[in-house]
């Protein structure tokens, strides 16, 4: 597979720290502000702030609407893998 112009792999799994930081970078790559963002994603300014700058917060919901919204992707997930100890 190939490396996005989002600097990641496509299929590759990403933490939610790494999903907030491409979410900034689609918005910033289409010239938007994060008012100009929040406006036509229908929300207010603070939680496009949050979404992009506070992976812990649960906004994964917005952090999708925004990659889809921004860019020709989707968000597939969450995933979790389950695995034996060793």
């Amino acid at each position: 597979m190939r490396r996005t112009e989002l600097g990641i792999q496509e299929g590759d799994y990403i933490s939610l720290r790494d999903i907030a930081r491409i979410v900034r970078r689609a918005r910033s790559e289409q010239g938007l502000s994060e008012n100009q963002a929040a406006q036509a994603l229908g929300v207010h300014v603070h939680s496009v702030k949050q979404a992009e700058g506070q992976p812990h917060r649960d906004l994964l919901r917005l952090r999708r609407r925004i990659l889809e919204r921004f860019t020709g992707y989707t968000l597939d997930g969450p995933y979790y893998q389950i695995r034996r100890k060793d």
